[in-house]
């Protein structure tokens, strides 16, 4: 696995091994502890919530996935096995993040690294092999605009502003350390939400923003914001050598679908609408008055 990762996404030589698990979801739910979404959802363990040399990835057993085939070909499974492992991917390839990297990205669940392929071209329907055969029966309508026009509005304020254009709203989106209501999970320990429809990443696509930073500024960039001990938008300055606010408006605006978010009248229009409006109200008033004074 190791090896054939490292063919596709790179060298892997951070001393972070992956590993694979298969476990019940029935007998997990058996427990009281956890409700039905746990049949669907996948778990991963940190390193350090293990022996700091590992990432596990926990699968339900009742998943679609063949993860006996061979891992030498770039087939539809193979992809759904690169989605399935998360996080641990970015561990295995980046090593191990800085202290207030890793905590920001614990808020959220690691939402920013949802997709792995940073090698392939960016495009609106990356990703959707991994996803269909993971068992999404309507996989292709996620990547259409009628999607991505629903999917907008269920998140915060700050990730609509942003997507519509707004850098100060980037900045508060990007770096927003509430935590999302989740699973009373131990610490190293959390759930993927790709399929939790109440659970909406800080970004508008967000799942994509690591894979795409990584395309546009390199392994080596990444790698020294990834491992960065400074706060994160430091960190992410020092590394990139542009603001994260300024770089994260850009990527927000290329993810758009150039989907006009804000109002389409046109500032004179308004302005002229609002004096004719005005001139109306002031004729109306005028002619009243005669009236009542005749």
């Amino acid at each position: 696995m190791i090896d054939t990762l490292s063919q596709q996404l790179g060298p892997i030589d951070t001393g972070i091994r992956l590993v694979v698990a298969e476990f019940d979801p029935a007998a997990v739910n058996r427990t009281g502890r956890f409700d039905v979404q746990v049949r669907s959802q996948m778990f991963y363990v940190l390193p350090s919530a293990t022996d700091g040399r590992i990432c596990l990835a926990l699968v339900p057993a009742s998943k679609p996935m063949r993860w006996q085939r061979s891992l030498e070909s770039d087939s539809v499974e193979v992809k759904a096995m690169r989605y399935a492992l998360g996080p641990c991917v970015y561990y295995a390839v980046f090593g191990t993040p800085g202290l207030a990297v890793e905590r920001w990205l614990e808020t959220h669940q690691f939402d920013l690294a949802g997709d792995l392929d940073w090698t392939l071209p960016t495009s609106p329907e990356r990703g959707h092999e991994g996803f269909a055969s993971i068992g999404m029966v309507n996989a292709r309508f996620m990547f259409s605009r009628q999607f991505y026009q629903g999917n907008l509005f269920r998140g915060s304020f700050t990730r609509v502003a942003c997507a519509g254009g707004h850098r100060q709203a980037c900045r508060l989106a990007v770096l927003d350390t509430t935590r999302e209501p989740q699973l009373p999970l131990p610490p190293g320990l959390f759930a993927d939400n790709s399929y939790n429809w109440r659970f909406a990443p800080r970004l508008l696509e967000g799942g994509y923003f690591f894979s795409d930073l990584i395309q546009s500024q390199g392994r080596d960039r990444f790698a020294r914001f990834w491992r960065s001990p400074l706060p994160v938008d430091s960190a992410f300055g020092a590394a990139m050598g542009v603001p994260i606010d300024e770089w994260t408006l850009q990527w927000a605006e290329r993810k758009t679908y150039h989907m006009p978010l804000g109002s389409k009248v046109p500032l004179g229009g308004l302005l002229l609408s609002l004096v004719l409006a005005a001139v109306a109200l002031a004729g109306g008033v005028a002619l009243n008055a005669r009236r009542q004074v005749g």
